[in-house]
């Protein structure tokens, strides 16, 4: 009877805050932004209903940036009964990453969702806690050079060991995904997983793998059911989170009795792990960090050369294009300075990125209330209070035809090359403060990569009977089949 009570009250208490929320929200609105009709007033639940099982799981930000088109760059939503502005508009995104940076957080969102697996740090703080880790690592994130390039190149070197000269099918994406594996590992620890080795990784590092993996499929999950986390009952996700975080815990112990030991003098190349060592003894902060770089970093050059591939199979022109550049430095050593003069290189990435970005969501929090424009016309503020959420479509802002022109959904590489780009029309890295601190290092490693992929085949041919890009959210990425001809 007591537990009756008890649940018969929280439910009672939700209700009224909902119905509290409702009416303070509708009471302050900004009557220029169309709010999506919605049949639940409170809940929301239509609309939670609407993305779980209408939006076709292949196709998520097409189906976002079908909702833009529907309701303009700016509108609101209710699911959970928690306010949500969604917006492709470069004045709001200028402000919420950088002129009004101070009013958005990312902490409420993220940090019940990602740190039972990471902690906090450079990804899930906001504050002073994040100014600290954003200090910390960013240091790190240099172009590589001597030594380090060596190393990134050995790896590479792996991975065109893996793929066939006989003109046989390959699946690109797996070899890509572990090749930045064994990048970021390198990168965090000074010791590769060797997923691309001879032997493969160890049967410890594929059990850290297979439940860190896991656990993000977890994360993905709590992302979006928020509040609702506390509901969720999944021993295996919490199981998982202990197995990763035992693992780096591990790691870091072995690193500092490197630093310590005789072996000190053959660690000629400072690595993430043995900066931070250097900075703090404090191991379960260190552990955070290492988790919260880790996190994006395992697959991100995977990704985009995963998307980089899956265009040029289908695109032999631009292939071809490539190739001509590439042919014009020769066969010299690779370093950062040669990979910036081939133009058409960076635009084909560039253009991969802007089509096909490896986040097509972003999210803030408003930690205060505040208002923001939507252009130098709008004369009317868009409102937005203390927990409201500005989710920001890169995917959609990327593809606005008012914006990139009449052939925006095409891969056309030559816009970065005809015209100067309007600024906060492209956001494939975030923007701001919080842009990615390693993506001048991803972009190097991506381009490198390509280069060396154009040196060893001539040509390449799609095998995959699917044509279009079919999206795995959590990736954001597609399985490729293609022929490398040598």
């Amino acid at each position: 009877m007591a537990t009756a009570i008890a649940l018969y009250t929280f439910l009672a208490g939700c209700t009224i805050a909902l119905v509290a929320r409702w009416i303070t929200s509708h009471a302050t609105e900004d009557r220029g932004t169309l709010s999506v009709s919605q049949k639940d007033p409170f809940w929301g639940l239509d609309i939670v209903y609407q993305r779980l099982f209408k939006f076709d799981k292949t196709h998520i930000n097409q189906n976002w940036e079908a909702q833009f088109k529907k309701n303009g760059d700016t509108f609101r939503s209710r699911p959970f009964g928690q306010t949500e502005i969604f917006t492709t508009s470069p004045k709001i995104i200028e402000s919420v990453h950088s002129k009004d940076f101070g009013s958005f957080g990312v902490e409420a969102f993220r940090r019940k969702a990602i740190s039972p697996l990471v902690g906090p740090g450079i990804v899930s703080a906001d504050g002073e806690e994040w100014k600290i880790a954003r200090k910390l690592i960013s240091p790190a994130f240099v172009l590589p050079h001597g030594p380090n390039l060596r190393f990134f190149d050995l790896h590479v070197s792996r991975l065109l060991e893996r793929l066939p000269l006989d003109g046989s099918t390959v699946d690109l994406q797996p070899l890509f995904h572990m090749l930045s594996l064994d990048a970021s590992t390198e990168f965090i620890f000074g010791e590769s997983f060797n997923s691309l080795g001879p032997n493969g990784m160890s049967i410890e590092r594929q059990k850290f793998l297979d439940a860190f993996n896991y656990a993000i499929t977890g994360i993905d999950k709590r992302l979006w059911l928020r509040s609702w986390n506390p509901f969720i009952r999944n021993k295996r996700f919490w199981h998982c989170c202990a197995i990763a975080q035992a693992h780096f815990d591990k790691a870091v112990e072995t690193c500092a009795l490197q630093r310590s030991s005789r072996y000190a003098d053959e660690l000629k190349d400072p690595v993430l792990v043995h900066e931070l060592l250097e900075q703090t003894d404090d191991r379960l902060f260190i552990r955070h960090q290492l988790m919260n770089t880790f996190l994006p970093s395992h697959d991100s050059i995977g990704v985009l050369l995963t998307n980089v591939f899956f265009v040029l199979a289908r695109q032999p022109m631009v292939w071809f294009k490539l190739q001509e550049e590439v042919t014009s430095i020769g066969d010299s050593e690779l370093n950062a300075s040669d990979l910036k003069k081939l133009i058409y290189l960076q635009a084909v990435i560039q253009e991969t990125l802007r089509l096909y970005p490896s986040l097509g969501m972003r999210e803030r929090v408003a930690l205060r209330d505040t208002t923001l424009s939507r252009s130098e016309a709008e004369n009317t503020p868009l409102l937005v209070r203390k927990g409201d959420v500005i989710m920001i479509s890169s995917y959609a802002l990327q593809r606005r035809k008012d914006l990139w022109g009449a052939d925006a959904d095409e891969f056309r590489p030559e816009r970065f090359l005809d015209a100067k780009l309007e600024p906060w029309t492209i956001i494939s890295f975030g923007a701001g403060p919080r842009a990615c601190p390693g993506q001048r290092i991803g972009i190097f490693q991506v381009a490198y990569t390509i280069v060396r992929i154009l040196r060893t085949y001539t040509g390449i041919e799609n095998r995959d009977p699917v044509m279009g890009f079919e999206e795995l959210q959590q990736l954001a990425s597609r399985r490729i089949e293609g022929h490398l001809a040598d």
